[in-house]
């Protein structure tokens, strides 16, 4: 009896061992342990991602860090896992989302913006204004409280050209520095004026043959961390329409 009782168990081990060591078996955790490591991965480098791009929010060489940090990362997993990068959080617009190219009513310039922002004014000459185009994004709210206004979620950009230098001040200046904007040298600023309970302005000026152009983008950095890098791909979409040059040129 205790015979066939080992020879019993001696056949269930057999069978085992062959199960778990049979073809079908090292494919099938071959797959598991793949799918495994590659969402493992994905969600490791989405964190560190993530992280980076807040730590881009610092000025300096603290957020460049972060911003070539965060571009390696993503390179890194993209060539492990092909596809990936449109799972990783992103700060500003995407590169590869779809835009649409806005002009403002005096044709003096285009720039392009996400394509589901939404132009709220655009309007031509008053006064010494040549233009005004005001945009937004779709989520943008703010709360105005007798003089002042808090910037909740979302962001709103003002494009205003007029005929002499609007005269301001920058109170709470957090940066400043010198760009260049569609070719022209260009003054850059981050600050946050009295008028402004909660949020951010972001100010981007230049001139053109005359024309003073400001852009700028109001946003809440908590609700809306991609404001600088946003604004950043707006002002290198900007282009001075060659209409401009030659209505100038024949006054």
């Amino acid at each position: 009896m205790s015979e066939k009782v080992d020879l019993e168990i001696e056949d269930k081990i057999d069978h085992l061992w062959r199960r778990e060591n049979s073809w079908w078996t090292w494919v099938w955790r071959g797959i598991v342990f793949g799918i495994g490591s590659t969402v493992g991965l994905v969600l490791l480098v989405y964190v560190a991602v993530l992280l980076a791009n807040q730590l881009e929010l610092i000025p300096g060489g603290v957020g460049q860090l972060a911003k070539d940090l965060s571009a390696i990362l993503e390179q890194s997993v993209e060539l492990r896992v092909p596809g990936a990068q449109k799972f990783l959080p992103h700060n500003g617009l995407e590169t590869d989302a779809a835009t649409q190219t806005v002009q403002d009513t005096a044709e003096l310039y285009t720039l392009a913006l996400p394509d589901d922002w939404i132009t709220t004014i655009k309007e031509g000459a008053r006064a010494d204004q040549r233009s005004f185009l005001q945009a937004q994004s779709p989520d943008f709210k703010s709360r105005t409280e007798g003089s002042t206004v808090s910037y909740q979620t979302g962001a709103s950009l003002s494009v205003l050209v007029t005929t002499t230098p609007t005269a301001t001040t920058y109170p709470n200046l957090t940066q400043e520095k010198a760009i260049t904007v569609a070719g022209q040298p260009a003054s850059y600023r981050i600050y946050r004026d009295d008028a402004t309970a909660e949020g951010r302005l972001l100010d981007a000026r230049f001139e053109h043959q005359g024309n003073h152009y400001r852009l700028t983008l109001r946003y809440n950095p908590e609700t809306y961390p991609n404001g600088p890098e946003g604004f950043d791909e707006i002002l290198a979409s900007v282009q001075l329409t060659e209409a401009t040059d030659q209505a100038l040129t024949e006054d």
